[in-house]
C-alpha cells in the first residue's frame, strides 16, 4: 500500500487513510498498471484496511477484499 498518516506519525498498525504521497503512489500505480500487458482473469486482492482499499481504488480491475490480508495482532503504536 501506499504511505499512510500514520506512516508520517511514526505508527504502525491501525485503520489510516492514505497520505497525500500515498495517494500519488496509488495513481502512479494504477498507471503503470494500465500500461502493462494483463493476465487474463487478473484480480486485486486488498485487506479491508482503507490504506489498502485506496491504494487499489484507481486500479480498473475486478477488487476482492479479503479479512485475512488484515494485519494479524498489530495494534497502533509509536515506534520509539
Amino acid at each position: 500500500h501506499g504511505e499512510s498518516k500514520y506512516n508520517l506519525e511514526d505508527r504502525i498498525g491501525g485503520n489510516s487513510s492514505l497520505s497525500e504521497r500515498g495517494l500519488s503512489y496509488a495513481m502512479a500505480l494504477a498507471k503503470y498498471i494500465q500500461e502493462e500487458p494483463l493476465l487474463p482473469g487478473l484480480r486485486i486482492w486488498t485487506s479491508l484496511l482503507r490504506r489498502t482499499i485506496q491504494t487499489a481504488q484507481y486500479i480498473h480491475l475486478p477488487q476482492e477484499r479479503w479479512k485475512a490480508l488484515n494485519e494479524i495482532n498489530v495494534v497502533s503504536c509509536i515506534i520509539n
